[in-house]
């Protein structure tokens, strides 16, 4: 009875009809076999062909049981001639223990290519998913609960389109205000129209502290560029991306994650037209921008030392300004540590100065936050005073 072995039982019976007919598409889930072919009569043949060969297997099937027609449910899922969309659900909110909100978050990774879920409307929950003991008391928050509501109406009004075999597939990605969005589309030039067969998201927890855009982009392009190999065959034909010639060109030379993500894949790469997102609520989408920040010191600008004392409790900065040097002395609160001094004096000379500044510290690790807090996502961390910080920082 084990679920494992129903899988792969009835997978291994299932092979050779596969390797017999390339060209149709036989998705199975445990006992659960969707069938889709061109035309109905395939259907017929295959049906009867499946049915004996699991018979022959010692499988039982039930006449009862196989629905047929261009209107079908699989898994929940409901499939039209044009339309896919998502099983009807309850979402629980009589939360007690860790455990169960570890099922509910598991059972909304379900949705996710079919209904658009952003990382950050699940921040809430994911707050909740932290803890060893599984049986750890847990109750939902009205942050949460308002969370799982939105998700719920994502879900009553999400949908996917099918696929249009007379036209080509790109794998597209927006950048919006606080996240990137990618998909598999489609694109009817002639009428304008665009429409997602799949939606390609990062993952619902960051698992990086500082996780910056270009990582979530590359992220996305990998799972989008292996997600249309393993359902159509083939990479998608365009690969559209929300940057501009030139900044694709200065990614390219710097970002080793993109490079990686780009370079492999045999697609036509597309910037500058990227097509309107079709969704109504993601709001003013744009474009990933080039850091402002040097790779080298600037001839121009004003240099901060910074450094701080692990005895003293202090942080410095000091500069030259007009043929003149100045300093700024920076006292610890009780949440300070030799860390976070070293980060608040940087922070302090970046919201000071409002020119082009260069900043010199001995700390590899604040040296390392600024090279890629610029456009990251944030993820919470334990600790209040360096998540405090960080945002400051970001903000300067």
């Amino acid at each position: 009875n084990s679920p494992t072995i129903c899988q792969i039982t009835v997978d291994r019976a299932l092979a050779p009809v596969r390797q017999s007919n390339p060209t149709v598409t036989i998705v199975q889930y445990m006992d659960d076999i969707l069938i889709a072919t061109p035309s109905t009569r395939q259907v017929d043949q295959l049906v009867s062909t499946i049915s004996e060969t699991l018979r022959t297997n010692g499988f039982e099937v039930a006449s009862a049981k196989i629905k047929k027609g261009p209107c079908v449910t699989f898994l929940g899922v409901g499939i039209t001639s044009s339309y896919i969309t998502p099983p009807q659900m309850k979402i629980r909110r009589d939360i007690k223990m860790l455990h169960d909100m570890q099922q509910l978050v598991g059972s909304l990774q379900w949705l996710r290519n079919i209904v658009l879920i952003p990382p950050e409307v699940m921040d809430p929950l994911n707050d909740l998913l932290k803890g060893k003991n599984p049986w750890e008391q847990k109750t939902l928050t009205l942050e949460a609960v308002e969370t799982l509501q939105q998700i719920l109406d994502c879900v009553t009004q999400g949908s996917v389109r099918r696929r249009d075999l007379d036209l080509p597939i790109q794998l597209t990605v927006w950048c919006g205000p606080k996240f990137l969005l990618g998909a598999l589309t489609q694109h009817n030039r002639k009428t304008g129209e665009i429409w997602a067969l799949e939606w390609i998201s990062p993952p619902l927890q960051q698992h990086k502290t500082l996780l910056q855009k270009i990582e979530i982009l590359a992220d996305l392009l990998k799972k989008g560029h292996e997600r249309a190999v393993q359902i159509t065959g083939k990479e998608p034909d365009q690969i559209q991306i929300p940057m501009k010639k030139d900044t694709l060109t200065w990614y390219l030379t710097n970002s080793m994650e993109l490079q990686e993500a780009l370079l492999g894949a045999g697609s036509v790469t597309a910037t500058d037209d990227i097509p309107n997102v079709p969704l109504n609520w993601i709001g003013q989408w744009g474009w990933i921008q080039c850091p402002k920040r040097s790779l080298k010191p600037l001839s121009d600008a004003i240099t901060a030392y910074t450094d701080a004392g692990r005895k003293s409790k202090t942080a410095a900065v000091t500069w030259q300004e007009e043929g003149q040097w100045h300093h700024h002395i920076l006292r610890a609160t009780e949440l300070d540590t030799l860390q976070t001094m070293e980060l608040l004096a940087v922070v302090w000379a970046m919201m000071h100065f409002s020119g082009p500044l260069n900043i010199v510290t001995d700390s590899l690790y604040v040296a390392g936050v600024c090279e890629r807090i610029e456009d990251a996502s944030i993820k919470k961390v334990q600790n209040r005073r360096l998540h405090e910080l960080f945002m400051q920082l970001q903000r300067a």
